[in-house]
């Protein structure tokens, strides 16, 4: 599958479950794929909306999505600032 198409199919899952620690995980994919696409500010636009998503939501589960995010959003400014 290529990476815009895994765009696309997680952000066709998302409106399928209303579950706030799945929806963050699935924003948390997307930005994977958009950093391997080198679309950063997009990544981060995944990140930021995946951490907001967690606000509030106390669980083992949210705590690693939450965790994930974080390292995935401190890689994509690595990956930015080697990129200029």
């Amino acid at each position: 599958m290529r990476f815009t198409e895994a765009v696309e199919a997680y952000r066709r899952s998302s409106q399928l479950t209303d579950d706030t620690v799945a929806l963050a995980d699935l924003k948390l994919k997307r930005a994977v794929v958009r950093m391997r696409l080198g679309s950063f500010s997009q990544a981060l636009r995944d990140v930021s909306a995946g951490q907001r998503l967690l606000e509030g939501v106390n669980s083992v589960e949210a705590s690693r999505v939450r965790a994930q995010l974080l390292a995935h959003g401190a890689q994509v400014r690595m990956a930015q600032e080697q990129d200029r």
